[in-house]
């Protein structure tokens, strides 16, 4: 009983929505309409960096936003987002991905977890955790 539940907490968006699709097309008796919206849509970063650049601007930088980083811990979703929304990826190696050999490293390249994805995925950066990485930005803007 245990393991159930932990197992189904864990689920997945995409094995929740092939199991939707399932119940959908079985009882509707057509295919269930899907619209992604969410880490790695280009929808979510265009959306998120609107947001900061209005707040950059609210804030009184006039010139807008400088650098632009998308952050996270998974390869898949946080760094394939991050290059395809044209923004600095940062690998963090604490999380879902782990390294313990990285502590701060430009141009890591990484084999995605999805079968499906046979090209190796770039990270503009990776740090150990995101503590090491605003300690590396905080110097290089002294």
């Amino acid at each position: 009983k245990q393991w159930y539940q932990r197992r189904v907490r864990g689920l997945a968006c995409g094995a929740f929505l092939h199991m939707l699709s399932s119940l959908y097309l079985e009882m509707a008796g057509r295919e269930l309409e899907v619209t992604w919206c969410g880490k790695p849509t280009p929808l979510t970063y265009s959306y998120a960096i609107n947001c900061l650049q209005k707040k950059a601007i609210e804030l009184g930088y006039s010139d807008g936003l400088g650098e632009v980083y998308g952050i996270g811990d998974n390869v898949d979703v946080d760094v394939v987002g991050a290059n395809q929304a044209g923004v600095n990826s940062v690998l963090v190696c604490s999380g879902l991905y782990k390294n313990e050999g990285i502590d701060l490293t430009e141009g890591v390249t990484v084999k995605s977890k999805r079968a499906s994805v046979l090209e190796p995925i770039t990270a503009r950066f990776a740090a150990a955790n995101i503590g090491r990485f605003i300690e590396y930005l905080v110097e290089q803007n002294r």
